[in-house]
């Protein structure tokens, strides 16, 4: 799939908090119909740069341009660990959001029947939330986020806690989501499962931007297939903290 017009600008952003700056003068641009991955040890400022993309918190520094038209909930955002309310049904959770994102009264049961249907939840409308596996829980916060029809999907470590089977299903999901035009940004620790779905990357180190270009750069820069992903990723942190020390 070709990329087009910028979506998203990031210009020196930094975000500090507690004494620590979390994000550190962080620079990209985004495409449309991009899938990027980013990527970086855990603490490496992962979470943080996609809560700052998300509006979830306030720049120290920097600037965040999201295109006119991406205003509001065109920006879907699944955090890594979201609050579910357990005794609450599935059909009657995203029937709260369909309200708050403000989805017309006349559209709201098609449109959760749609999000549920492409997430193939539609099954289990009527279960508790609570009686869901993790990966038909990660798959509710997809429908839930797909409620606004968003342009761009934010998503903090998807995959987590999935066993290969979730995941799989889930990866499904994101393909079609693909396939459909979406722009994504995925922070992950498991890159090597979402390598079909993207074709770029970013890497954050103690929240500086070390690398930027596409998967096949990376693979020459980690100098894959001789090591894995985890392997080649390690060695790009080690350096970087090397670097820093000198």
């Amino acid at each position: 799939m070709g990329v087009s017009e910028p979506i998203l600008q990031v210009e020196r952003l930094s975000w500090q908090f507690g004494g620590r700056r979390l994000v550190d003068a962080v620079s990209f641009v985004l495409l449309e119909g991009e899938a990027r991955l980013l990527l970086g040890r855990n603490g490496a400022g992962k979470s943080a740069l996609l809560g700052l993309l998300a509006g979830c918190r306030r720049p120290t520094q920097g600037r965040i341009l999201w295109r006119s038209d991406l205003a509001g909930t065109k920006v879907g955002y699944l955090p890594q660990s979201p609050y579910l309310p357990e005794r609450t049904s599935v059909l009657a959770y995203l029937a709260m959001f369909a309200v708050s994102y403000r989805v017309p009264r006349p559209l709201r049961e098609r449109t959760i029947a749609e999000a549920l249907e492409l997430v193939e939840l539609q099954d289990r409308a009527g279960w508790p939330v609570r009686e869901l596996s993790r990966g038909e829980t990660q798959r509710l916060e997809l429908a839930r986020v797909l409620l606004s029809d968003p342009r761009v999907l934010l998503l903090d470590e998807p995959l987590e806690g999935l066993d290969p089977i979730g995941a799989a299903e889930l990866l499904g999901v994101l393909e079609e989501l693909r396939r459909m035009g979406r722009t994504f940004l995925i922070a992950t620790n498991r890159p090597e499962e979402l390598t079909r779905l993207a074709e770029t990357a970013l890497i954050l180190d103690a929240g500086r931007l070390v690398f930027e270009g596409t998967l096949e750069q990376l693979r020459h820069h980690l100098k894959l297939p001789q090591a894995s992903w985890s392997e080649g990723l390690r060695a790009i942190s080690q350096s970087q903290s090397s670097a820093s020390l000198r």
